[in-house]
């Protein structure tokens, strides 16, 4: 909140520290987007806010030992929102040999997430298609 996170700085060293930093120093100008993906999906239910600031705080100046297929940034993020360490990135798939994830709920989520690659994907096509067929008009309407 007020524009600061608690975050796990990584840059592939072993052991990085969670800092508590200003938004904007802490993407230097990337693309970002919230990203609660897994809320609603499974039985472990999201923290309240108040409860995710209190747990990434109190982990504030401590040191993580990062890796990044089995102990990330997302790692990180979902131990503070929902109390469990899980990374669907690199598909998850040491999350289910650890057990942190089960493989039902990996399939059930990994189902859900194909089908919104699916629908991006033709919405991206459609908007492609739209703006080709109006430069096509566009040019008709003008050699006529």
């Amino acid at each position: 909140g007020n524009g600061e996170i608690v975050h796990v700085d990584s840059d592939f060293r072993r052991k990085v520290h969670v800092l508590r930093v200003p938004m904007v120093s802490a993407f230097k100008g990337t693309n970002v987007r919230k990203n609660n993906h897994m809320d609603g999906e499974y039985a472990w239910p999201a923290r309240s806010s108040r409860e995710i600031v209190i747990k990434a705080r109190g982990m504030e100046g401590s040191t993580w030992d990062y890796h990044p297929t089995s102990n990330n940034c997302e790692h990180f993020a979902t131990l503070c929102r929902y109390g469990r360490k899980i990374s669907l990135q690199f598909l998850g798939l040491l999350d289910i040999r650890s057990g942190d994830i089960t493989l039902k709920e990996y399939v059930r989520f990994h189902k859900k997430q194909v089908a919104v690659h699916c629908a991006t994907f033709i919405s991206w096509i459609q908007r492609k298609l739209f703006r080709f067929s109006s430069r096509v008009q566009g040019a008709l309407a003008i050699g006529n």
